[in-house]
């Protein structure tokens, strides 16, 4: 029974800004991260790879895990792509006090 009414009112909602999850009875539980949270992805293929179940585990040690997800591996790279674009500039050398010196 509980397989069923996940199956009904579970819905990922995946956007440029923020990742939510709703779901429980008639759709009234509701969970957001934004991607500055967001440490890591997990994902692990189920289905022979048609779905997945994904846990995006968040900088303060917390998880929010995502199952039977549909297309989870486009879902996973395009969470990865957002995270890149949000770590603080040190990618670019900003923010490092050994590359201002260099």
């Amino acid at each position: 029974m509980g397989a069923i009414i996940r199956a009904l009112w579970l819905r990922f909602r995946i956007t440029s800004r923020r990742v939510s999850v709703t779901g429980g009875w008639m759709g009234r539980d509701r969970s957001q991260v934004a991607y500055g949270q967001i440490k890591e992805v997990r994902s692990i293929p189920r289905g022979f790879g048609f779905w997945g179940d994904m846990v995006l585990v968040l900088s303060d040690g917390a998880r929010l895990e995502m199952r039977a997800m549909p297309r989870f591996r486009e879902a996973e790279a395009y969470i990865n792509e957002q995270i890149a674009a949000r770590t603080p500039a040190a990618a670019n050398g900003f923010g490092n006090p050994q590359a201002a010196s260099a």
